[in-house]
C-alpha cells in the first residue's frame, strides 16, 4: 500500500543516506522491521495477521 511504500522509503533514505547503491541490502531488513511492528488500528503485526505467527528476529537467534 501506499503507506507501507512511504514507510519504507523514509527508512531506506536514513540508512543509505552515504551509500545509495546499498538499498537492495537494506530491504529486506527493513520489511522485516514493518512486519514485525503492531499496528495500532489492528493490534497486530502484518507477520502475525498473515501467518497467524510472529517470526523469530534474527537478533533473537543471537541470544
Amino acid at each position: 500500500t501506499e503507506i507501507v511504500n512511504k514507510f519504507l522509503e523514509m527508512m531506506l533514505r536514513a540508512y543509505i543516506s552515504e551509500d545509495k547503491s546499498s538499498w537492495a541490502a537494506w530491504l529486506h531488513i527493513l520489511e522485516f522491521a514493518y512486519n514485525s511492528h503492531m499496528s495500532a488500528s489492528t493490534g497486530a503485526t502484518p507477520f502475525l495477521l498473515l501467518l497467524g505467527f510472529q517470526p523469530t528476529s534474527p537478533l533473537d537467534q543471537i541470544a
